[in-house]
C-alpha cells in the first residue's frame, strides 16, 4: 500500500507505508476539518502556528519551522458551521504518520469510517488534539481512554487544554521558552481586526457580528478597570445568557477569558517597552497588585513577569540561548 503526498516543493510523490523519519515528522502539522466544524476554532490554531513560525524566524533552517496542512475527508472546499467554504486537501494524499500532531475539528456526531481508519493509522507517536467536544468523541473511538487512573487523569487534563495553548506548549517543548514568549508578544501586537472582520490565517475568514465586535473593542479600551458581564450585555442590548452564548460562539472564548488575555497582552507590552515596576503595570492592566499579575503569568505562560521581561529583552536570539533555556527547564 502507498499514499500520494506533496513534498515541500509541491511535487507529487508516492509514499510507502514505512514509518516516516523522525526529522521529517517533527515539522509537519495537520489541521483536519470535518463536517460542520466551527471555522473560528481552526483559524485560531492556524494563526497560533503562524505566530510560532514567525517567532522562529531567527533560524533559516527548514527544520526550525512548522509546515501546516489543512485537510478534510474530501479534496476541495468544505462547508464549515458558518456556511463559509474552506479549501482543503484530502487525507488520502497524506500518510498520517508523517505528522507530529493532528488537530481535529468536527461539528456533528457522524464520523466516516475512513476518517477513523486514517487517524488510527497515525499510531501512538502522533498527537491527536480535539478542537471540539464532537472531535473528542471521535478521538475516543480512535484511541480509547486508558484504564489506569493516573493516565485517565492526564488525558482529561490534556483534552481540556485549549488547542492554541497546546500549540504553544508543543513549540516550547521543541525549541524552548523564548519561542513561546516571542509568539505571545507577536499576538499582542497583531491588529485585532481588518476592515471590521477578524482575519483567519487559513483559506477563509470569519466575521464577528457588529455587537460582539463592539464588545471586544470596549473590553480593550476598559480593561484597566472593572469589566462586568452585566455591563457588556447591557451595551450589546442582550440578556446576559444570550450575550455569553453569542460571545463564546463567535470569539471562541468567554468574556472573562478574553479579558484575561487582553490584560496579559498589555502587561507583556509594558514589561518589554517600559521599566515600570510590576505593581504599577498590574494596576494599569486592571489587576490589584504584582502578586495577581504574577499568578496570571504563571498560569498562562509558566514564567514570572520579571523572568518574562529579562528573556523577552534578550538580543540576539541564538541557538545557544535556546539550548540554555532548555537546559534550565
Amino acid at each position: 500500500m502507498s499514499l500520494r503526498y506533496f513534498d515541500t516543493t509541491g511535487r507529487s510523490s508516492q509514499l510507502e507505508t514505512a514509518t516516516p523519519s523522525a526529522a521529517y515528522t517533527m515539522s509537519r502539522i495537520a489541521i483536519l476539518i470535518l463536517d460542520a466544524c466551527r471555522l473560528s476554532e481552526a483559524a485560531w490554531v492556524a494563526e497560533t502556528w503562524q505566530l510560532v513560525n514567525e517567532a522562529l524566524s531567527w533560524s533559516d533552517e527548514a527544520a526550525h519551522r512548522y509546515h501546516v496542512c489543512v485537510l478534510s475527508a474530501e479534496k476541495g472546499s468544505i462547508a464549515c458551521a458558518s456556511s463559509i467554504r474552506l479549501l482543503t486537501e484530502s487525507i488520502e494524499d497524506y500518510d498520517p504518520r508523517m505528522f507530529k500532531a493532528i488537530f481535529v475539528g468536527i461539528g456533528n456526531t457522524t464520523f466516516k469510517p475512513r476518517v477513523i481508519d486514517w487517524l488510527i493509522l497515525a499510531g501512538p507517536d502522533v498527537e491527536l488534539i480535539a478542537l471540539s467536544n464532537n472531535a473528542e468523541a471521535l478521538l475516543t473511538q480512535v484511541r480509547p481512554p486508558s484504564r489506569d487512573a493516573a493516565s485517565r487523569s492526564t488525558e482529561k487534563k490534556m483534552c481540556g487544554m485549549a488547542a492554541a495553548e497546546r500549540v504553544l506548549a508543543m513549540a516550547e517543548r521543541d525549541f524552548g521558552t523564548l519561542v513561546r514568549i516571542r509568539s505571545e508578544m507577536l499576538r499582542a501586537n497583531l491588529p485585532a481586526t481588518t476592515n471590521g472582520a477578524r482575519t483567519a490565517n487559513i483559506h477563509g475568514t470569519f466575521a464577528l457580528s457588529e455587537r460582539i465586535e463592539a464588545s471586544l473593542q470596549w473590553i480593550k479600551s476598559n480593561h484597566s478597570g472593572a469589566v462586568s458581564i452585566s455591563e457588556l450585555a447591557r451595551r450589546a442590548s442582550m440578556s446576559e445568557r444570550n450575550f455569553l452564548r453569542r460571545f463564546k460562539t463567535e470569539v471562541g472564548q468567554t468574556p472573562r477569558e478574553y479579558l484575561a488575555r487582553v490584560r496579559l497582552e498589555n502587561a507583556q507590552i509594558l514589561l518589554v517597552q517600559t521599566d515600570l515596576p510590576v505593581d504599577k503595570i498590574a494596576r494599569r492592566c486592571g489587576l490589584f497588585n504584582g502578586d495577581q499579575l504574577r499568578r496570571y503569568f504563571l498560569k498562562y505562560l509558566s514564567i514570572s513577569p520579571l523572568e518574562y521581561r529579562a528573556l523577552a529583552r534578550e538580543r540576539p536570539v541564538t541557538g545557544a540561548l535556546i539550548e540554555t533555556l532548555n537546559a534550565g527547564a
